[in-house]
């Protein structure tokens, strides 16, 4: 009798431990560790990261690339939030190297000789840096898979669109009330490591723009097809240095 309890025991504590191990080996979904990874980066007190963009712009049959490298910065406390961007754009030859800081409720920006200041509520700058433009929910995926640490999604451009409005507020706010923006499917590439901290992201998406110019007695709208592919890349977390130009209070106060 005591060995068949033993033996009852043993069995019990054998599938309690292949239940435990089967917990430990629950597998997350491709969105899932995406989420893990997006929510570690945003509460990190600081990190870097190289940025790069190439566009495609087709206009009236012409066809214009324009290119975007940079870095970005970013450190987090008390729940103030210290940034600084280099961005260097190169379109038809010319390069035009655009630096931008944010502190105190305070977006800075220097570029072609102009110093401007606009005053930015912390919560508008936070939907406007790398959370937000990396976030997206899950009713706007299409598809979704993984191969290793590598997460591929198909997204939804259309069920995106308010993302992408508020990422392209400095361009959309100069279209006519008219004026019509459709984004395609867009495909992201997301790496991350075994412990889904963020490596790094890859956004391709086209879109269309149809610009109402009547205001400027045009009666025909302007069209425009874009493709763009912007990248997130050496993503570091850690110590960084942000250095605020000295100058600031001299910088133009203007409206968003």
């Amino acid at each position: 009798m005591k060995k068949k309890s033993l033996s009852v025991l043993c069995l019990v504590l054998g599938l309690l431990l292949a239940v435990a191990g089967c917990a430990k080996e629950v597998r997350l979904t491709p969105y899932e560790r995406f989420e893990a990874a997006n929510s570690k980066l945003e509460e990190v007190p600081a990190y870097s990261m190289d940025l790069s963009m190439v566009m495609s712009l087709v206009m009236e049959e012409a066809t214009i690339e324009v290119t975007t490298t940079g870095t970005s910065k970013q450190r987090t406390s008390d729940g103030e939030i210290l940034m600084e961007q280099v961005l260097v754009m190169n379109m038809m030859g010319q390069e035009v190297t655009t630096r931008q800081w944010y502190a105190d409720g305070m977006f800075y920006q220097e570029a072609m000789g102009q110093k401007q200041a606009i005053a930015t509520p912390i919560e508008e700058l936070r939907s406007q840096l790398l959370s937000g433009g990396m976030d997206f929910t899950k009713e706007s995926i299409k598809s979704e898979s993984a191969e290793g640490n590598t997460l591929t999604f198909v997204l939804d451009g259309q069920k995106l669109i308010d993302l992408v409005m508020a990422q392209m507020s400095g361009i959309t706010g100069m279209l006519g009330e008219q004026s019509s923006i459709h984004i395609g499917d867009i495909h992201m590439v997301v790496v991350v490591d075994e412990d889904n901290n963020m490596v790094s992201t890859n956004m391709d998406f086209p879109m269309d723009i149809s610009i109402d110019l009547s205001e400027q007695g045009i009666e025909e709208p302007m069209e425009m097809s874009i493709t763009a592919s912007v990248v997130c890349d050496n993503i570091q977390v850690g110590e960084v240095e942000i250095n605020l130009p000295a100058d600031l209070d001299s910088y133009t106060l203007v409206d968003a």
